[in-house]
């Protein structure tokens, strides 16, 4: 199950315990119920945008050559013993 369908999961779980809390009473859960189901939507807005989000291939990393293009930009490496 992905990300969404665990987001929906959630979401029918939350719908479930506000139905109980409103029977019951319990309107400090309600209302904590309330805000989760805000926050809830708001991850499954940002998670439908990202899968909309087009992907970039950034290529396989190599290392640059220095100013002088004699070879990569690496510090020397220096033994403990100097």
């Amino acid at each position: 199950m992905g990300g969404a369908g665990r987001l929906a999961e959630i979401e029918k779980d939350l719908h479930l315990r506000r139905k109980r809390a409103q029977e019951e009473h319990w309107l400090g859960e309600v209302e904590g119920i309330g805000s989760t189901l805000t926050f809830l939507r708001a991850e499954q807005a940002e998670a439908a945008r990202l899968t909309k989000r087009p992907t970039t291939d950034l290529g396989i990393p190599r290392p640059r050559p220095d100013s002088t293009g004699a070879g990569p930009c690496y510090p020397p490496i220096r033994s403990s013993t100097n």
